[in-house]
């Protein structure tokens, strides 16, 4: 299992990026200074994100949003 904590991606999106055993098994995306596009890739999968300021985005290996709080919660 391992990690990496605040990549900046294009857009000003800060991601963490969680997985186990070479297998994605999360990642999270926020901007904390405007709202942004984004585009995720993993494996066959793409999708485009909708990043808004001071939201928190955490997304499953299927590329899909599983949940979402307010940045600093």
């Amino acid at each position: 299992m391992g990690c990496v904590k605040g990549l900046r991606a294009r857009g000003n999106v800060t991601v963490n990026i969680c997985w186990e055993e070479g297998e994605l098994q999360d990642a999270m995306l926020w901007s904390n200074k405007r709202n942004s596009v984004t585009r995720l890739h993993y494996g066959e999968w793409v999708t485009t994100v909708r990043v808004r300021c001071g939201m928190v985005y955490k997304f499953n290996r299927g590329l899909q949003c599983s949940e979402a709080w307010p940045l600093g919660k």
